[in-house]
């Protein structure tokens, strides 16, 4: 207790301080009604309390009462107790889902459900406590991290799920910092980068994706124009950007990994090898699928007169259209991602008004996602992008709430989506 309360102890990292905290509660109820008990039984003028020296200034009916008290109160610490919150959800896990599967041969942990049962459990142990989410972050990666009985599927899907609850909260911490978000409630982060699809939706087929995108997001407000840590926009600065949204990333081919009877945790690792998503420049060929039924009819036009400038084929295929890429190499694709960049800074330079900025923005983001320039996750760091342009530009973000105008839809039509979405962010912040 004396240790606990000596905050200038050496050595004493966050995690002790919060699991001390709860166990200064437990021995507190202890303590108080030990002096209560022993008050009450003592034969001293003291009514709540006694001053023990020594076994020589008690009774043996005090000490036997003392002894009895705690006795009690020992009992109740099960290893659940002790654990706490953490400890209890795992076991609760561990009772009701591993080793046990859906019609789909599927865990029945991997679902949409559990993760945002874990997000509540942090929540509710943080405010238990009256420490941050991301102390309480601590406390459960700390756990489940030891916690031998789980399999390494299901703790690497508790971990990146941890991620993506304590990436949220500095996210947040980031926001109220920035004076464009003053009041912009940081539980609407996810909103930034799609809104078709509830966050714990995306990390459920996407694991770790809820995490990428807030680092990606993070890097954009830490490297804007009037910060310390500015960095100028360029070709690298695309390349970090996607790095950070993408990395430690997987696809929904990983769930392949988790069937019934696949094979071992061993084989689990190969599996993630296999699904994690590419952080580099696209190399050879690729293809984009657009629904048909989503298409405007301008922007089918500038799909068809972009071809040759842009570098794919459009081909009907039925009931989509997909863009094909020729072959490229990294170099080939930086280099296009410059020529986009230059001709981006050139219309800003040149632009009189908010309309000819945006039109200016809206042309950049488009030309970058239908160029493909990444294997994978095109999508999150051209929407990044655009409100890393919308800000240097001080023009309010926008909330697209729709990915599909990058490729769906004539630029004058994007425009007014990125119109749109600044006035759903605006709406956010009353």
């Amino acid at each position: 207790m004396k240790a606990l309360d000596q905050t200038q102890v050496e050595g004493l990292t966050p995690y002790g301080e919060v699991v001390g905290t709860h166990l200064t509660q437990l021995l507190s109820t202890v303590v108080v009604t030990l002096s209560k008990s022993i008050g009450s039984h003592t034969e001293s003028s003291y009514q709540d309390s006694v001053k023990l020296d020594g076994p020589d200034h008690v009774s043996s009916r005090v000490v036997n009462k003392a002894k009895e008290v705690v006795g009690s109160h020992l009992e109740t610490l099960t290893e659940e107790n002790v654990q706490g919150r953490p400890g209890a959800m795992l076991n609760d896990l561990k009772r009701n889902h591993v080793g046990k599967y859906d019609e789909d041969n599927l865990p029945t942990w991997h679902n949409t459900e559990m993760l945002k049962h874990l997000e509540g459990e942090v929540r509710q142990y943080a405010q238990q406590l009256d420490i941050g989410i991301r102390d309480s972050v601590v406390v459960f990666r700390e756990a489940i991290t030891n916690d031998e009985g789980l399999p390494k599927a299901l703790k690497a899907k508790l971990l990146a799920g941890l991620d993506g609850i304590e990436s949220g909260a500095r996210l947040s911490g980031k926001l109220e910092e920035n004076e464009q978000f003053q009041g912009f409630n940081g539980r609407d982060i996810e909103r930034f980068f799609r809104t078709d699809v509830p966050k714990w939706d995306l990390e459920q087929i996407n694991r770790g994706s809820l995490s990428g995108l807030h680092r990606g997001f993070e890097y954009v407000l830490d490297t804007l124009p009037d910060q310390p840590d500015h960095v100028p926009l360029s070709v690298d600065y695309v390349e970090e950007l996607h790095r950070r949204s993408t990395e430690n990333t997987f696809s929904v081919s990983l769930q392949v990994g988790l069937i019934r009877g696949f094979g071992s945790d061993e084989d689990f690792e190969d599996w993630e090898m296999m699904s994690r998503t590419p952080t580099r420049l696209r190399a050879g060929t690729a293809e984009l699928p657009l629904a048909k039924t989503s298409i405007t009819e301008d922007g089918l036009q500038q799909l068809r007169d972009n071809q040759d400038r842009l570098g794919y084929v459009l081909t009907d295929m039925g009931d989509e259209y997909r863009l094909k890429f020729n072959g490229s190499t990294p170099e080939t694709c930086k280099e296009k991602t410059g020529v986009i960049l230059q001709t981006y800074e050139r219309e800003i330079e040149e632009a009189q008004d908010d309309d000819a900025k945006l039109k200016a923005i809206g042309r950049a983001i488009q030309d970058l996602y239908c160029s493909h320039v990444f294997e994978d996750g095109n999508t999150r760091t051209s929407i990044m992008l655009m409100n890393r342009m919308l800000l240097e530009n001080d023009l309010s973000p926008s909330i697209l709430g729709d990915t599909r105008p990058m490729a769906k839809c004539s630029l004058d039509e994007f425009v007014e989506r990125i119109k749109e979405g600044q006035e759903t962010f605006r709406e956010l912040k009353r």
